[in-house]
């Protein structure tokens, strides 16, 4: 009795979709004013997963993830984020945190869990001047132009000098028969 109950157990533990974290690297040097890039690695039993990331704030610190959400459809995916450091910080070492949670995308077959990972920490040391050279990782994607945007901002600049042109021709006319009637 107690084997089919632990092979049951087994088998919807199995099931559940996990996901996991790579510590962020680098451990960043900078001073105050700097910005560096950080990586951190996201892994997942099961891909697809939504994953969501939500800084703790708990630093004076300036975090920005490059994507606050992610699909994960591979079973390591690396993000990137950007930390700055405000000028008028105390030069010490700091630990910034966050979480990562991540909600599978299919509908698959046995239980699926919101996976949370917290306490993920960011280590940036505040110098007055560097003792290393921060490892380079790639600059945050530039975003791209929806082209909605552009199409909708033509037509308004051609309103806008249709309106100018129409305007201006308008008034000449009217004090044109003025003159005429007097």
């Amino acid at each position: 009795m107690y084997k089919i109950v632990y092979v049951i157990m087994i088998v919807i533990l199995a099931s559940f979709v996990a996901a996991g974290v790579v510590f962020p690297i680098p451990e960043l040097e900078l001073r105050p004013g700097e910005t560096g890039r950080f990586q951190y690695v996201i892994q997942t039993g099961s891909p697809p997963q939504k994953c969501t990331m939500a800084l703790d704030g708990k630093t004076p610190l300036l975090v920005e993830f490059d994507d606050d959400e992610a699909i994960i459809d591979v079973p390591a995916k690396s993000l990137y984020g950007t930390v700055k450091v405000p000028e008028n910080v105390e030069f010490k070492d700091y630990e910034e945190t966050f979480c990562v949670t991540c909600d599978p995308l299919s509908e698959g077959s046995g239980s699926s869990v919101k996976q949370s990972v917290c306490q993920i920490p960011i280590k940036v040391k505040v110098v007055r001047e560097r003792t290393k050279q921060n490892i380079q990782l790639p600059e945050k994607p530039k975003e791209k132009i929806n082209p909605i945007n552009v199409i909708g901002t033509i037509v308004l600049i051609i309103l806008v000098i249709v309106l100018i042109v129409f305007g201006l021709k308008r008034p000449k006319k009217v004090k044109s028969k003025q003159k005429q009637n007097i």
